[in-house]
């Protein structure tokens, strides 16, 4: 299984906007979210997750706080700001032996990783003060 850092800069080519057709989904390590120096309940300049590639779709009974995202392509997209690639991403918690839907997004773009690293840490956070 790869690894690997996800960091939302529109620029940098490495964020991916689908899986491998052999990969399920991306298992979420760790998050770092900066909160904005003005406000912290607002997010910052940097949200970074760390994570695992995972080939196979895993058996959620027993990995419970286990946080997977799904990216599923939605191709180029035309509209006001011109031609841009978007996808659709899932966020989902192992939680009582079943895979619970934790987010849902439609229509991002490479600025994907920004938008879904605050509720991947919300998650991850939450799981870990109850456990």
């Amino acid at each position: 299984m790869t690894e690997m850092v996800l960091i939302p800069v529109p620029r940098w080519p490495a964020v991916p906007l689908d899986l491998p057709d052999n990969a399920w989904g991306l298992q979420v390590i760790l998050v770092d979210v900066e909160p904005h120096p003005d406000n912290p309940n607002r997010l910052g300049d940097r949200a970074e997750m760390t994570v695992r590639l995972l080939q196979h779709e895993p058996d959620p009974t027993g990995i419970d706080g286990t946080v997977v995202i799904r990216l599923f392509s939605k191709g180029v997209l035309a509209g006001q700001a011109g031609r841009r690639h978007a996808v659709d991403v899932d966020l989902l918690h192992a939680m009582g032996g079943r895979w619970v839907p934790a987010g849902v997004w439609h229509n991002l773009d490479e600025t994907w990783p920004r938008v879904v690293a605050i509720t991947a840490a919300a998650v991850m956070e939450l799981h870990a003060a109850v456990a």
